[in-house]
């Protein structure tokens, strides 16, 4: 009987709340498909921090516009977003118990460089 109520609490413990959000604030157009006059190819590699088991940052989001802004584009198209760990953060993340929760994304785009 032990068993069936220590063992949920265990798994309840290993899970999170680390889940990136990925969002876009409408500063510059970014598009899922391809547009014309976007052919500079961007590979843009994130890492996002979380602490006491996800609990902390409060927001868990990633402005896409902003850092496709920042990378210097004037807007972004045929964008494609994945999330994953790498295999140092799982072990980072297992040996902290999940005080610390480092995830990492990946924007790749093709981009329109902004006139200057």
């Amino acid at each position: 009987m032990r068993f069936l109520i220590i063992m949920p609490l265990i798994f309840l413990s290993f899970s999170s709340c680390t889940v990136l959000h990925f969002r876009s604030k409408g500063t510059i157009p970014l598009a899922v498909g391809q547009r014309a006059g976007h052919t500079v190819r961007k590979v843009i590699k994130g890492e996002k921090r979380f602490y006491l088991w996800g609990i902390v940052p409060r927001q868990h989001y990633v402005l896409v516009d902003k850092i496709v802004d920042d990378s210097g584009f004037a807007s972004g198209a045929n964008v494609t977003i994945s999330e994953y760990q790498s295999f140092l953060n799982f072990v980072i993340s297992v040996i902290s118990l999940g005080i610390y929760i480092p995830k990492n994304y990946e924007i790749k785009l093709y981009g329109m460089r902004r006139r200057e």
